[in-house]
């Protein structure tokens, strides 16, 4: 029962638009994260792994903050949010990921985010596709979009 209402709560932190880190720190330790008042936000796609890795990323969610964007992550979508978002494809995606990257997508582009940064694994076959059903929909309506592939 307990672990049930802390994962509630991390899921509703999340959705509050903290970055799941964020939202840890404040269930252990009760540390409430600043908060971007930004008007500017920018979306931020991909594997977890790729997202949250800072050496691998080069600390891209810290260099979005710091030049006055709040960045959007996938996870601030609940499962629910995407599926709905994705209820339109002819053929449902087969791999979870890439269902939470092109609906997390969708999701930002309504929200009004200015462009989307996708970071993707170098030579991830699944990925390669999602990539290009990213571009594809980012291009059918105006998305800025820089995919950028980390090895």
């Amino acid at each position: 029962k307990k672990a049930e209402e802390v994962l509630t709560e991390y899921h509703r932190l999340l959705q509050r638009g903290l970055l799941p880190m964020e939202a840890e720190v404040t269930l252990l330790k009760g540390i409430t994260p600043r908060t971007e008042k930004s008007s500017r936000s920018i979306g931020l796609i991909g594997h977890p792994y790729c997202l949250y890795d800072s050496y691998l990323n080069l600390d891209t969610i810290d260099l979005l903050r710091n030049k006055g964007f709040k960045v959007l992550v996938p996870e601030m979508f609940s499962r629910r949010q995407l599926e709905i978002e994705l209820a339109d494809l002819s053929k449902p995606l087969f791999w979870t990921l890439g269902q939470r990257i092109l609906g997390s997508f969708r999701l930002m582009w309504k929200q009004g985010v200015e462009g989307v940064i996708y970071l993707s694994a170098f030579a991830c076959g699944p990925e390669a596709l999602i990539g290009e059903l990213v571009k594809k929909e980012g291009k059918a309506v105006g998305m800025p979009l820089l995919q950028l592939d980390l090895d």
